[in-house]
């Protein structure tokens, strides 16, 4: 029926999931790519729950959460970043092949599952893309929190932490 042939089509998702990380590496600060990415994992998680496969909603769920993190610029697209991603696609081919041929046993939290969760979490040590996160401006409150950051008692006047992997010209530009 249906099932079987939305999991017999997967791997359609799964190239399109690899293609769009690899762009991702390239354009790590385009924000159409961010966005199209995020889209993405939210179709993915969808149709797969609407198809009853939990394990393949879930895994789009977590990157999901993780890719919001980035539109909103609580962490940046980095290489490390990069290769969980690509680990997110193997995994997401894994299981699929699995489920295909009758032969996936889930386990209660795939290994992967958990490093997207830590990978959602902001890095205080790393700013965010200044292009996907604009500064909020200095407020009394504002002070307390780049103190708690380790920036010192006042807001920093100039960018702080790595310019990431797309350089210091600044973010990519569309395709």
């Amino acid at each position: 029926g249906l099932k079987k042939k939305y999991i017999s089509e997967f791997g359609e998702k799964v190239d399109r999931a690899s293609s769009l990380i690899e762009r991702l590496e390239e354009r790590p600060r385009n924000r159409q790519l961010i966005d199209e990415t995020f889209r993405f994992a939210h179709s993915l998680k969808g149709s797969a729950g609407t198809f009853g496969f939990p394990a393949l909603s879930r895994l789009g769920a977590e990157v999901e959460d993780v890719l919001a993190a980035v539109r909103a610029g609580r962490i940046g697209v980095t290489g490390p970043l990069c290769d969980l991603l690509h680990d997110w696609v193997a995994t997401l081919d894994d299981v699929s092949r699995k489920l295909a041929s009758g032969t996936f046993d889930e386990p209660a939290e795939l290994e992967v599952v958990n490093r997207l969760r830590a990978a959602a979490q902001p890095q205080p040590q790393t700013a965010p893309p200044a292009d996907l996160a604009p500064p909020e401006p200095p407020s009394a409150g504002g002070r307390d929190l780049f103190a708690r950051l380790g920036f010192g008692p006042t807001p920093p006047t100039a960018p702080v932490g790595p310019v990431g992997p797309c350089g210091p010209d600044g973010p990519a530009g569309p395709d």
